[in-house]
């Protein structure tokens, strides 16, 4: 019976240790600091279009990538802008290569050991510099088994380490200036970027979901700067809800390491999304469904705000283009 108690006592324990470490690391992970500067005016960072060859084309804005510096690290660094995912990460491969060069960057589990099931590792009180922006975190999580070796010459080299998420971003507003190519997060909006505004959603899935009407149907679609290159991106079980025209264009794209088709086709009719009126829009079929949230109709990346300004308010939930 003593040992019964004994191992009673033990348990309890082990499961008051659990539940303490669970509730006092839960609050840290994917938390951002940005030090926004006390001015009227904007504070910019300039991204830059990456090209690639796709389906024996070139296509020149195929991602985004937001040149950067990280604390530790001398050479300056890169990352990929996508507010289709929720955390900003490091990319686990890119970032072994650099462990043992650089001792300020070092990997750690994210979470207490006591957390035993979760084998997440993140990067301790890193420091990120976006042009004229400067964000902290306590953790920045790796993306495990992610990336490729980084081959180390000199520390003039830009090194892609990983990708901006929407975290950054949340309780400030974001402005992407598309033709200058650059963005900025604010807390107040200048009067030269004001425009109207319609809800948006962003819940507990981390998604900016922007109402869409089309021949009089509301659609929810997710806005994605990762998938640059559509203009609108569908399931192709759903493809005929926005037309039923023949196939134009077919393109072989690589989504987080999955290799497939789409094809795109002209919409039938023009499209209010975001307070704006688009036409002649060019609309993708995604044959395996792989990147498109399910909870919402589908995805619009960059192709349709080239000539625009975007302006997300994560605080309000409200969404506009200018």
């Amino acid at each position: 019976m003593r040992y019964l108690k004994v191992f009673a006592i033990l348990v309890v324990i082990v499961i008051l240790v659990c539940a303490f470490s669970f509730l006092t690391n839960r609050h840290v992970f994917r938390k951002w600091k940005v030090a926004l500067p006390q001015t009227d005016t904007l504070s910019w960072a300039n991204f830059y279009w990456g090209g690639e060859e796709l389906s024996g084309k070139y296509y020149n804005r195929v991602a985004i990538w937001i040149p950067a510096h990280i604390q530790g690290i001398p050479n300056p660094v890169k990352f990929q802008f996508d507010t289709g995912v929720p955390t900003s990460e490091l990319y686990a491969k890119n970032l072994r290569s650099l462990e043992q060069k650089y001792p300020a960057i070092q990997s750690s589990r994210l979470n207490s050991i006591f957390q035993f099931w979760d084998r997440r590792e993140s990067v301790k009180n890193l420091m990120l510099t976006m042009g004229n922006i400067k964000c902290t975190t306590p953790d920045c999580v790796i993306l495990r088994d992610f990336g490729s070796d980084l081959a180390l010459l000199n520390t003039t080299d830009t090194l892609e380490l990983g990708t901006i998420g929407t975290d950054i971003f949340e309780n400030h507003l974001l402005v992407i200036d598309y033709p200058n190519q650059r963005f900025a997060i604010c807390d107040q909006l200048p009067n030269a970027y004001q425009t109207a505004m319609v809800n948006m959603e962003y819940g507990a899935a981390k998604k900016i979901i922007v109402p869409m009407v089309y021949k009089g149907k509301k659609y929810r679609i997710t806005f994605d700067t990762g998938s640059s290159l559509f203009s609108l991106l569908v399931p192709e079980k759903k493809i005929e809800a926005f037309t039923n025209g023949p196939v134009v264009d077919t393109i072989r794209i690589s989504s987080w390491g999955n290799v497939h088709d789409v094809t795109g086709r002209i919409m039938n009719d023009s499209f209010e999304l975001g307070g704006k009126r688009f036409e002649n829009v060019r609309v993708y079929g995604n044959h395996t469904d792989h990147g498109i949230d399910p909870s919402s109709d589908a995805i619009t990346g960059n192709a349709l705000f080239w000539n625009h300004v975007v302006i997300v308010d994560f605080k309000h939930k409200k969404f506009g283009i200018k």
